[in-house]
């Protein structure tokens, strides 16, 4: 678990974006993110 700048969720929602719609790291690098929330389950 990375908490540090919700680094560990950055990059899950990068790879969710190659999963889901194709869309390659590169061009949706992790440091341009911004976390809006937390849904806990």
């Amino acid at each position: 678990l990375i908490e540090e700048d919700a680094l560990g969720v950055r990059n899950a929602a990068q790879r969710k974006l190659l999963d889901e719609l194709g869309i390659v790291a590169e061009d949706v690098p992790v440091d341009q993110f911004t976390p809006l929330g937390r849904i806990l389950y």
